[in-house]
């Protein structure tokens, strides 16, 4: 069954980025803002409706949401997550009644190629699953290796995240495919152990060996959360743009030999 709904989370205050914007969602990378290149991404995968968690200057946010709905006749629930300088899987957490069937997760501040979103929906993971687009290339020049979530796999599943892990073979994408098997794990991951983030949750799954891996097959992913990473956001769409239009000039002219 094709997923339509998508969890955005865009609360945080992104200090960082600052630089760039006061809101880091709407921070713009190439005259886009980084929620409108997550969205348009869960989009191209065929998302139709989006829940967005806000919270750092939310009203500010939520009129460029509104604005970007209709612009693009997404559906649209915002929320407010008044405790949004604490753990993600709060934000998480606040979206739940809006989200009673399977749903994709992602960050406002991942630049990400819509083929992960179709990764995940191919691997069907079962009902009691969450499943994480993993990257298993530790070489990426686009991975900031200080501040990644790393991921510990063995036959397909999770078996540690975070981090600070020294064992580890893969990345954490930041783009999940979850139902509400997520929101039981986040509550139990607070409850038993007093964390609340996603890597928590998945932590809390992991355990009954109910959190997935999914090969991402090197499609394309930035987590821009420091000025270096926004940086190479920017130099990677003017590849992507320049690629682009080289083809598109290759074309013509091949278009043009053939009718000469």
């Amino acid at each position: 069954m094709p997923i339509k709904d998508a969890l955005i989370v865009a609360a945080g205050m992104g200090t960082r980025l600052q630089l760039h914007g006061p809101s880091k969602p709407l921070v713009k990378v190439r005259g886009k803002a980084l929620i409108e290149h997550a969205m348009q991404a869960a989009a191209k995968a065929g998302v139709q409706r989006f829940v967005v968690v806000t919270g750092y200057l939310a009203e500010q946010l939520g009129e460029f949401l509104q604005l970007l709905a209709r612009d693009n006749n997404w559906q649209l629930e915002i929320i407010y997550n008044p405790d949004y300088q604490q753990a993600n899987g709060l934000s998480v957490l606040a979206a739940e009644p809006a989200l009673p069937g399977p749903f994709y997760l992602a960050m406002c501040d991942h630049l990400v190629s819509p083929d992960i979103y179709h990764r995940l929906a191919a691997a069907q993971p079962a009902e009691h699953q969450v499943a994480l687009a993993i990257d298993r290339d530790l070489h990426n020049p686009y991975v900031d290796i200080e501040d990644v979530t790393r991921v510990y796999l063995k036959a397909g599943k999770i078996q540690q995240i975070g981090k600070q892990l020294i064992n580890y073979n893969a990345f954490d994408t930041g783009v999940f495919l979850a139902g509400a098997q997520l929101f039981t794990a986040l509550r139990a991951s607070g409850v038993k152990a007093g964390d609340y983030s996603i890597s928590g949750a998945i932590r809390q799954l992991a355990q009954s060996g109910n959190a997935i891996g999914v090969d991402n097959g090197n499609a394309f992913w930035i987590d821009i959360d420091s000025p270096l990473m926004y940086t190479l956001a920017e130099s990677y769409l003017d590849l992507k743009r320049a690629y682009a239009n080289f083809e598109t000039t290759r074309c013509r002219q091949a278009t043009m030999r053939t009718t000469l």
